[in-house]
């Protein structure tokens, strides 16, 4: 992890304010915040990638035991595992998948994703059958999240006549078990065109055979998807959030720098599904060079169920992209509107996981008031961090100019211990200063000269206070413009009484 004492990006000067009580009177400032650096400012964030090499389609289960398993396209004819307690730190497990020389599978072993149920944990996976060197998917069984699995069918799962992989299992509120999937465009051609679709065929309660036939569901028809005369729908995801059910998906070529994430909405598991306008919503913007190919995703929450996050891969080479990919994570969630979003491909420092005793973003606890743009402070703590220079609109805009107030405040009063303050988009890369104060004690200042990445934010971090407000006073870097906010976080927790 860098060493944090104030981090910073583009186009304003904020400074930050801190109240140790919100209803004591104002004083001299006499006591300085204590500003945490290195180790102990490290413990509060992350910064992508992960560390994790030479993979693919990582994908993160929650297991009933609190920790975290990550399991990948690993290359060869087996599958590796991880195992972490914050979602952050990981350890390696060894081979958790390794099947026998009689095995159905000869190759090209992909995408594993792991589910319990029925007291057993139950891994799909994608590999290419003895008979006829076609795609297939299969399932294989363990007592354990460290494996070993082993095939629970010593054939595939099923076979429509056509190749099949990136099987995703989704189980709906009544119990029904589904599993989606990718039909190859290696055996898919459209009008003269390879084209990857995504299908949906029930499971059986033991998981270990089909009901029916699968359901159609997309195939790709926007621009985005298509590269050369290939086109893809792959790594379906679904989520059920107010009643809808979000299909997220990857397109594009895996190797390609343009590979990235889209999703389709429905109110039935089965279809018919709408892709989004704002497709993709993660994806290496124009211009970005610290990112390739961000893509094949996951959805984990965290350990107390408060975030929601995408795991997924990018090439660790971003000159060259490959099959050499690395694992990254970065939050997700859903808008007032019921538009999905992903704040990311980051690639600055960005909170922990949150845990049930330990420091998360309580700013979209708060009530906000703001000095000018009223109506949009909403904006400032919806927890989706600018990343697309084409969407400004999703920023809080000041409508007058000069100095900005924001203040937001709890019911009561909670521990806080961090402040991040994410500029808006497209701002340019002018350097800032950041100021913190508190109600009774000095700051101190800091500027940063280099250029931000996208998404990064204005840092500070200190010895937690007790307070029921924070207000950040923003201030634009050059004179007669409106200042532009996308987010703002605020670290902190619930006072035990």
């Amino acid at each position: 992890m860098k060493r944090l004492c104030i981090a910073a990006v583009t186009g304003v000067i904020i400074a930050l304010f801190i109240s140790a009580c919100a209803n004591q009177p104002a004083r001299e400032p006499r006591e300085p915040l204590i500003m945490l650096t290195g180790r102990e400012a490290s413990a509060l964030f992350y910064t992508n990638p992960m560390g994790i090499t030479q993979i693919g389609d990582p994908f993160v289960l929650l297991s009933g035991d609190g920790h975290y398993y990550m399991y990948a396209t690993s290359g060869g004819g087996s599958f590796t595992g991880w195992r972490s307690p914050d979602m952050v730190n990981w350890t390696r497990l060894g081979v958790v998948f390794q099947p026998d020389s009689f095995h159905w599978g000869i190759g090209d072993f992909w995408a594993p994703e792991v589910i319990f149920h029925n007291g057993r944990y139950y891994m799909f996976f994608s590999a290419r059958w003895r008979v006829g060197a076609t795609l297939r998917k299969g399932v294989a069984v363990s007592d354990s999240p460290v494996g070993p699995f082993v095939d629970a069918l010593g054939e595939p799962l099923f076979d429509f006549g056509w190749a099949a992989i990136d099987g995703h299992p989704f189980i709906d509120d009544c119990g029904t078990v589904y599993l989606y999937f990718a039909r190859d465009c290696s055996e898919n051609v459209v009008d003269g065109i390879h084209e990857s679709h995504i299908y949906v065929v029930q499971l059986a309660d033991d998981l270990l055979s089909v009901v029916g036939e699968p359901t159609f569901l997309i195939r790709p028809t926007q621009p985005w998807e298509a590269h050369g005369t290939w086109r893809w729908n792959e790594g379906p995801w679904v989520i059920k959030h107010g009643g809808l059910y979000y299909l997220m998906y990857s397109a594009n070529y895996f190797a390609s720098r343009e590979y990235g994430v889209g999703y389709a909405v429905s109110d039935s598991p089965l279809g018919p599904f709408v892709k989004s306008e704002n497709n993709p919503i993660l994806r290496a913007h124009p211009g970005w060079a610290h990112v390739s190919g961000p893509g094949h995703h996951s959805v984990v929450r965290s350990r107390d169920g408060r975030e929601m996050f995408a795991v997924y891969h990018t090439h660790t080479n971003v000159l060259s992209p490959s099959g050499n990919r690395q694992m990254q994570i970065d939050r997700m969630g859903f808008r007032d509107d019921g538009t999905l979003f992903i704040n990311g491909p980051s690639a600055s420092q960005m909170p922990m996981p949150s845990t049930e005793d330990g420091f998360r973003n309580m700013a979209m606890e708060a009530t906000v008031e703001a000095s000018s743009a009223r109506h949009l402070e909403h904006l400032l703590t919806d927890g989706a961090i600018g990343f697309d220079p084409g969407a400004p609109d999703r920023d809080w805009v000041s409508d007058d100019r000069g100095p900005q107030t924001i203040t937001l405040r709890w019911d009561a009063p909670i521990y806080v211990t961090a402040i991040m303050a994410f500029p808006g988009v497209g701002l340019g890369a002018a350097p800032i200063q950041v100021r913190v104060e508190s109600v009774g004690g000095a700051g101190m200042e800091d500027v940063i000269e280099s250029p931000p990445t996208p998404g990064a934010a204005a840092i500070a971090a200190f010895e937690p206070r007790k307070t029921d407000y924070v207000t950040v006073t923003i201030y634009p870097n050059r004179d007669n413009i409106p200042v532009r906010m996308s987010e703002i976080f605020v670290l902190g927790r619930e006072v035990v009484r």
